[in-house]
This record gives structure tokens, sequence and C-alpha cells, in this order.
């Protein structure tokens, strides 16, 4: 797309750069040349699930998103939902211990992420890394059942 835009670019350094700025990536840079669109949309999905779906809900919209809409930015929708989507797992661990007050730990994040992993899996997709995403930690999913037994005993 670039190419069709820029007459004669003798690098691709003068490719993603935009109005003196050198973009990181070559969709970021076709972004702010207007070519692209940008997450808006899946912005504006993710807050009206956040409202009205349960937690499993959103996190299966978020993977069908992140597998079939072509997502810009999938690290930002995850950081600025990633208080919402784990919230059974959450939920789980203040079960396991009501006189914790707990707040959003890694390992629940991990859950969260495995949840997403798992059902983009079953669409046949990529492991979430590909799409600029934390890296599943299948050990951590029992260590956290585990340290707030060990902080009760």
């Amino acid at each position: 797309m670039l190419l069709h835009e820029l007459k004669g670019p003798r690098s691709f350094e003068v490719l993603r750069t935009v109005d003196g700025h050198v973009c990181a990536t070559f969709r970021e840079a076709c972004c702010k040349r207007g070519m692209l669109e940008d997450d808006i949309q899946w912005d504006a999905t993710l807050g009206e699930a956040v409202i009205y779906q349960s937690a499993k809900r959103l996190r299966d919209l978020f993977a069908i998103l992140l597998k079939t809409c072509d997502v810009g930015s999938s690290l930002e929708l995850w950081n600025k939902y990633k208080d919402d989507l784990p919230q059974k797992y959450k939920h789980q661990a203040q079960l396991i211990n009501p006189h914790i007050d707990l707040v959003h730990t890694d390992e629940i994040y991990n859950r969260a992420l495995i949840d997403i992993e798992d059902k983009i899996a079953s669409m046949d997709g990529p492991q979430l890394p590909l799409f600029g995403l934390p890296q599943t930690n299948i050990t951590e999913v029992n260590s956290l059942a585990t340290e707030l037994i060990r902080e009760t005993s």
C-alpha cells in the first residue's frame, strides 16, 4: 500500500516516515496516512460488551476480534480491558479466601489470556504472541490457588 502511495522511496525508513516522524512499523505508517482504519470500532465494541456481557462472553468476543477483525493494536485493547476480562477468576480466588481483598494479579490475567488463546485455537488461530499479546504460562494457573492456601495457613 505504501509503495502505491509514495513515489520513488529510497529505503524502508522512507516508507515508514510520515510528516518527518519514522514510524515503528509499516502498519503504523499506513494508519497515520489514513490508509487503514484504526481500532476505534473494536474499542467501542468491547466497551459496550463490558456493560452488557459476562466476562466469559467478553473473553470470547476479544478472541473473535483478534482472529477475524485485523485488530491493529491488540496490546492496547488488552491493556484497556484486562481488568474486565478475568472477573471470573478474580471472583473464584476471592471465594477461596474471602478474608483477603484481592487485586488483579499476573496469575489472574494469565488465566484470562489462556481462555482467550484456547478460543482462538478452537478457530484454528495462532498463539497470542503473534497478536502482540503476552505469552501465556500454563504452570502459573495452579500457583494462584496454592498461594492463597499458603497465605491462609
